[in-house]
């Protein structure tokens, strides 16, 4: 008896087959419910970014689906906002990347406006400085010539001053011979008239007051006269000497 109820006992509290696919079956019934609340929250999330993105997405009525659905409707959307988000990154990289670029080359483009600028300020400077030296040689020829015309000047100068000393030399060799001569003849009169000039002198007078008229007589006075103040004024000199 005891082992009779233990057995009825035990039937009544195990479950049966039917009572655990009616578990099973609420169990798959309640995980889908979640699921698929999971679901439709993680879609609208999905939206809701997208839409902040700037697409235009809407959720439009249709038939209820299950989890396993929306899991992929939610999955496709988050992909694609994935897509729409690398390419917004991208063409934004893209576009930093271009001005970046552009910088650089309008950089480069004004460094090489600049190193244009210096070139043509050196050369204009080079240019500059090549008129210069054109005018300093210009000058260099002229001071030439001019010292060229000088040397010329001076030679014939000096040309001139030699015969003008060999004239001077000549000169002075005839004015010594003239001077010389002078000299002999003064002494050669000096000897000839020592004494006698007065009776020369009176017999010129006497024979001019005789002869008034004689010209030869007045040019022997006239000669004797200058003789005679000649011979004086050398004695004077000799005197002073």
């Amino acid at each position: 008896m005891p082992v009779a109820a233990a057995e009825s006992k035990a039937s009544t509290e195990a479950p049966t087959a039917e009572d655990r696919v009616e578990e099973a079956r609420d169990s798959a019934v309640v995980a889908e419910a979640e699921a698929a609340a999971v679901g439709q929250e993680a879609l609208e999330t999905a939206v809701a970014g997208a839409k902040e993105q700037g697409l235009d997405v809407e959720i439009t009525a249709a038939e209820p689906t299950s989890g396993c659905n929306l899991f992929g409707l939610s999955k496709i959307v988050l992909d694609s906002i994935r897509s729409c988000q690398a390419a917004r990154n991208l063409e934004g990289k893209l576009r930093s990347e271009r001005s970046a670029f552009e910088a650089q080359s309008a950089k480069r483009d004004q460094e090489l406006e600049q190193k244009t600028q210096e070139v043509r300020d050196r050369e204009n400077e080079l240019r500059k400085k090549e008129r210069e030296v054109d005018s300093l040689r210009d000058q260099a020829r002229k001071l030439e010539d001019q010292v060229r015309q000088e040397r010329r000047a001076s030679e014939d100068l000096e040309y001139k001053n030699q015969g003008l000393v060999q004239e001077l030399h000549l000169r002075n060799r005839q004015l010594q011979e003239q001077s010389e001569e002078m000299a002999n003849y003064i002494r050669e009169l000096d000897a000839q008239s020592r004494g006698d000039i007065p009776s020369v002198i009176k017999e010129v007078r006497q024979a001019r007051e005789e002869e008034p008229e004689n010209a030869l007589l007045k040019e022997r006075l006239a000669k004797s006269e200058a003789d005679v103040e000649l011979l004086r004024q050398w004695k004077d000199h000799e005197g002073h000497r």
